[in-house]
């Protein structure tokens, strides 16, 4: 038997599950977390989402408020859209840096 391909097969497969956190690393959106929209708030430029985990901040599913980093995304959903999202931190303020309708 040759077994020489092995350790080349056992190499490449204790590195699957760092190249995904490698590619969010490199690119946040990568994380995104599933959402429901229940309430838009055009005005102060606010989404409300019952969310699962976010798990690049440790939260757990829940609903609460949203800030858009681009505002003008506003105008593409409305309450019951389904949604996929990235949340970043800035300075105390969660901030939807990358949203998308799921599909």
């Amino acid at each position: 038997m040759d077994h020489s391909q092995h350790g080349a097969h056992s190499a490449a497969a204790a590195d699957s599950p760092a190249a995904p956190q490698a590619a969010a690393a490199a690119d946040p959106a990568a994380v995104l977390t599933p959402g429901e929209i229940t309430r838009v708030d055009a005005r102060g430029a606010k989404l409300t989402i019952r969310h699962g985990e976010i798990t690049n901040l440790g939260m757990p599913a829940m609903t609460m408020v949203f800030g858009l980093k681009d505002s003008t995304q506003l105008a593409q959903f409305k309450p019951g859209d389904q949604v996929r999202f990235h949340v970043e931190d800035a300075q105390g303020q969660l901030l939807i840096t990358h949203i998308e309708a799921a599909h």
